[in-house]
């Protein structure tokens, strides 16, 4: 008896032992450290040819995980579902055109709210070239600014519209070409300022741009209908 007693013991100390080289050894992977693994990936498969548009690196919402922790295919990408799309379009010339916002955008979508705004993405994808495609980031407006977008056929291009809400509305559409150069920018404000405008433009890339010329163009012909109103003997709008 005192010999199986034994065996049991000696067996019972091997357990704890194994037990505890393995915790000592093992590496916990919390949220954040398994959303890093994911996001270095920049392949989700091994043999495939798609790219990846990927959570932006600094977002950490342990709450909101799972909303953005996997992936969608379109448009020959695999986008973050950190991604939602807002829109798309196809140009004459067969190319798409989509606005990605961030998942937490949407109304009552979640409480998980970050320290700053992310960009809100436009997507531009050849239609003949599978694998050239471009992001660019500061076209659009982000939610803080209470802004709406929409796309449109412009010729062999896309139009950019953006209803602005607040006291005034203020809206502009942005041509652009099927070479991705903007051809005319066109501005309206029915607040209280009142004033419509077209803006033509040659050789300037949406590279160039972003919604920050927009807001200079109504800097611009607010100051233009402030004299206007001072002309007319009315106070000027501030």
């Amino acid at each position: 008896m005192k010999k199986i007693f034994y065996i049991l013991v000696s067996i019972a100390f091997i357990v704890l032992a194994i037990i505890f080289i393995s915790k000592k050894n093992s590496i916990k992977l919390d949220n954040n450290t398994y959303k890093n693994l994911i996001l270095a990936t920049k392949k989700v498969k091994s043999n495939d040819k798609y790219d990846t548009i990927i959570t932006p690196k600094d977002y950490d919402c342990k709450e909101d995980f799972h909303r953005y922790s996997n992936y969608q295919k379109r448009f020959n990408l695999y986008i973050s579902t950190f991604y939602e799309i807002d829109e798309a379009i196809k140009t004459p010339n067969n190319d798409s055109i989509a606005i990605l916002r961030p998942y937490y955008s949407t109304l009552g979508a979640t409480n998980c709210l970050p320290n700053r705004e992310y960009e809100w993405l436009l997507l531009a994808k050849k239609g003949n070239d599978e694998a050239k495609y471009k992001i660019y980031k500061q076209v659009l407006y982000s939610v803080g600014y209470h802004s709406v977008h929409s796309l449109s056929t412009y010729e062999n291009g896309f139009i950019i519209n953006v209803d602005m809400s607040g006291n005034n509305y203020f809206g502009s559409k942005i041509y652009v070409n099927s070479q991705y150069c903007i051809d005319s920018i066109h501005i309206e404000s029915w607040g209280h300022h009142q004033y419509e405008k077209t803006y033509k433009y040659k050789n300037f890339s949406l590279d160039n741009f972003t919604y920050h010329h927009i807001d200079n163009l109504r800097e611009k012909n607010d100051k233009m209908d402030n004299k206007k109103r001072k002309k007319e003997g009315l106070p000027p709008i501030l």
